[in-house]
């Protein structure tokens, strides 16, 4: 929801501009009753933001050529052409509307300006009272353009005429699209005929003077889009006679509305409404307004924003809270399913074993698991100074990883596999074990293709692990390229790595300690 006050020197009107809707909230004459009457209604909007709409009979359109440069220095050429313009006004606006086509090539620049800024210190005043952000004062003329594609005009010459509130027929000529000229002709509230009459003198008149400032060249044609009621519409097309250079083409307003979006249109002949409903919901940039009438504005934005990042961030929360409830709520039916399947995996195997047969044991299974389960009491395996080891030696070197761990005792530095108590003598006994002997099987994390940075790096931890007491060998039993002099090395030119890992895997012997359990 938008709010726009329309201004045309006698009285000032208050819009309430929606998507599909225009609202008038009232009308204010000039003075200092009227301004009483606004004060009242803008402090009803609670600090919302408005914006200016003027179309006054004191507003100026001048055309100059200036040499074509862009950036910075484009705009302060054209506020210092405006302002040697316009000197007594701090409202003025310039823009490029286009180029020359002959000698250097000028840029065609389109200078306005509110002469008298009378009409709108006092408005301005009003809203720093009430402290109401300004969003931008703009020209009614120079926001005609929009109104162009619902009305389905497509000739290169326009001249739109629109009556305003309080005698006024604004006629603003387009040339391509772009605004170039606007003057607002007073008239008097007449009959469909007069109006046709007093129409028909203001477009010759508007027609010479453009042959005079050369903006339409002798014998180019003019497409009039005369907007008004549909009694006027019919009169238009009844009385006002073409000619060679100027055709009429009369707009029903209330359709040209309709066609613009506005579906509750005022049953008026007048434009003000339907220009308030194109402002407030298009995106022009600011005509008139200075930094300093904008300032309260621009914090009103950074309000809007942080509430907005309050909003988003408590959305945020409220998502992130909730999908902790749920993880957590999964994580309890999953725990109770788990405690169900265990109890339903215990009571099946008690079953099992107790469907068993009983078998006698052999005398030599039965010595072999005793002399097995005493060697373990005795010297147990030590898993803990392994893991811990491993666990820092990786830690140091984090561009290594852990791929698989085995490890057994032995009674030898040399040993690879653990003793098989199959294969062992059972007369002899099993050997008390001395040592503990660990497989480690790892690669590198990120493989470049660089085996020596490999290479490097194993050796680094083989040299840290050897230097740790309790440490007997460390040997490399396979590193990442086999560099040994009997083995043949081979490879092939390619731009693409073909083995994508470095693995390697060491032997670590450590002591035992000789305490028993």
């Amino acid at each position: 929801m938008k709010y726009v006050i329309y201004v045309n020197g006698e009285q000032s009107s208050l819009y309430q501009v929606g998507r599909h809707s225009v609202q008038h909230l009232g009308s204010y004459l000039a003075g200092l009753a009227g301004m009483h009457r606004l004060r009242d209604a803008l402090l009803k909007l609670h600090h919302h933001p408005v914006s200016i709409l003027v179309d006054l009979i004191e507003e100026e359109f001048r055309h100059d050529n200036l040499p074509h440069i862009l950036g910075r220095d484009r705009a302060r050429m054209l506020a210092r052409m405006a302002g040697k313009l316009f000197r007594g006004t701090p409202f003025r606006y310039s823009q490029v509307i286009g180029r020359s086509r002959e000698g250097r090539r000028d840029d065609k620049a389109l200078f306005s300006a509110l002469t008298n800024p009378d009409n709108l210190m006092p408005l301005i005043s009003l809203l720093d009272e009430t402290a109401t952000p300004l969003e931008g004062i703009f020209s009614l003329p120079l926001i005609s353009a929009d109104i162009l594609k619902p009305m389905r005009a497509c000739g290169e010459n326009i001249l739109l005429i629109t009556e305003q509130p309080g005698g006024g027929l604004r006629e603003t000529f387009l040339r391509k699209g772009t605004v170039e000229f606007s003057r607002l002709a007073p008239i008097q509230e007449s009959s469909p005929e007069e109006y046709c009459r007093l129409l028909d003198a203001e477009v010759h008149k508007t027609h010479r003077y453009l042959n005079t400032l050369r903006l339409v060249a002798p014998g180019e044609s003019i497409d009039v889009y005369p907007v008004a009621d549909s009694l006027r519409c019919e009169a238009v097309a009844r009385e006002c006679r073409e000619s060679e250079q100027l055709a009429f083409y009369p707009v029903d307003i209330r359709q040209l509305a309709l066609a613009t979006g506005c579906k509750n249109f005022p049953d008026t002949g007048f434009s003000d409404a339907l220009f308030a409903f194109l402002l407030g919901n298009s995106r022009h940039g600011n005509h008139y307004a200075q930094p300093q009438h904008l300032k309260r504005m621009r914090g009103w934005q950074g309000s809007v924003a942080i509430r907005a990042a309050s909003w988003i961030l408590a959305v945020i929360g409220l998502s992130w809270s909730g999908m902790n409830v749920i993880d957590g709520w999964m994580a309890t039916r999953e725990q109770v399913q788990i405690a169900a399947s265990r109890e339903s995996i215990s009571e099946r195997y008690t079953q099992l074993t107790q469907e068993l047969p009983v078998q006698p044991a052999e005398a030599r299974a039965m010595r072999e698991a005793t002399a097995l389960a005493n060697s373990l009491e005795q010297h147990p395996l030590q898993s803990s100074r392994i893991f811990g080891l491993l666990g820092k030696a990786f830690t140091i070197n984090p561009e290594l990883e852990l791929r698989k761990l085995r490890w057994f005792t032995s009674d030898k530095t040399d040993a690879r596999e653990p003793v098989s108590l199959v294969s062992s003598n059972n007369t002899a006994g099993l050997p008390l074990p001395v040592y503990s002997v660990a497989i480690v099987s790892g690669s590198l994390r990120e493989f470049d293709g660089s085996y020596q940075h490999a290479q490097d790096q194993i050796e680094k931890m083989v040299a840290w692990l050897s230097d740790q007491p309790g440490v007997i060998t460390v040997d490399i039993e396979r590193a990442p390229i086999d560099t040994r002099p009997d083995t043949q090395i081979q490879g092939e030119i390619d731009n693409r790595l073909k083995n994508s890992r470095a693995d390697f895997e060491l032997r670590v012997v450590m002591e035992l300690d000789n305490e028993t359990v």
